[in-house]
């Protein structure tokens, strides 16, 4: 990301989610009235078009509209829905790593029975402080530790900050991993282990490698103009084999038919919506 700078895919996800909010969601009856306040500029103009025109379409056409990217949100509720289970479960800790504009802690109330830790870059951090000073109270408290993965020790940011290694985790590491280095996905995963008691849980989302040579160059110069280029597609066994040497027992790795059929969506049926998928790995020894 640009230094200084909100993070663009932050912007981007944040985008889709108050679009979703609007009805252009393949998840039935998702919500999330929180995700327009951090929209500037021409992310806003761009939300209040697209939506008002959304809310004239056809069904069938909205439908359409939501599928192309309707993988997006599949995963966000998908993950929901492992988290919940986890607090429910028993777990008082959850830990979003690199969590951008994320308003979980917002808008889903359960998180009212444990602490979260909201990780990012500081840039992006700040930025949303500022922002959601002017949003309602959180269901759960909200606790920020500022890390740039890339250089920062995690382990020693958490540990300042409250968050207690002798306690069960859940941690989320959504939209993140793909953008990470060999050496800072092995770190990081090294020290959410250390911090993580048995029972803990990790719910990591990442991606699969371009299947297509178009599909891949598409990619690399998207990201790239938004300053946050894709340098980490892994395939499901590195994923595997990382999170198994890093002391995790893998639960589920679940692509997008999965994902859907969770969440009760029709499953989209294209290249982005094929690479996403989400490790669910458990530190042994029950909760």
């Amino acid at each position: 990301m640009r230094a200084g700078k909100t993070s663009q895919t932050a912007l981007l996800m944040a985008f889709w989610r108050a679009l979703a909010d609007r009805g252009v969601s393949a998840v039935p009856g998702f919500s999330d009235p929180h995700s327009e306040s951090f929209l500037r500029g021409g992310w806003r103009v761009t939300w209040r078009l697209i939506s008002r025109a959304g809310a004239r379409m056809r069904p069938e056409r909205r439908a359409r509209l939501a599928a192309r990217f309707g993988a997006l949100i599949i995963r966000v509720a998908f993950i929901d829905a492992r988290l919940l289970g986890a607090v429910r479960s028993g777990i008082r800790q959850v830990v979003l790593l690199g969590a951008g504009l994320d308003t979980r802690a917002w808008r889903l109330a359960p998180l009212g029975e444990a602490r979260v830790f909201e990780v990012d870059h500081p840039d992006t951090q700040k930025d949303k402080r500022q922002q959601v000073a002017a949003l309602p109270e959180p269901a759960a408290p909200v606790t920020w530790v500022s890390v740039d993965f890339e250089r920062a020790e995690l382990g020693a940011a958490l540990a300042a900050a409250g968050h207690r290694a002798d306690a069960p985790t859940v941690w989320v590491w959504e939209g993140v991993v793909t953008y990470l280095t060999d050496s800072a996905l092995r770190d990081t995963l090294a020290t959410i282990r250390a911090r993580s008691r048995p029972g803990s849980l990790l719910i990591l989302h990442y991606h699969e490698p371009s299947p297509t040579a178009a599909d891949r160059s598409f990619r690399r110069v998207f990201f790239s103009l938004l300053g946050e280029p894709q340098i980490g597609q892994r395939t499901r066994d590195v994923i595997a084999d990382e999170l198994t040497r890093a002391g995790f027992v893998v639960e589920e790795d679940a692509g997008i038919e999965a994902q859907s059929e969770a969440v009760a969506a029709e499953a989209p049926d294209n290249a982005m919506a094929r690479m996403s998928r989400i490790c669910v790995a458990r530190v042994d020894g029950g909760a």
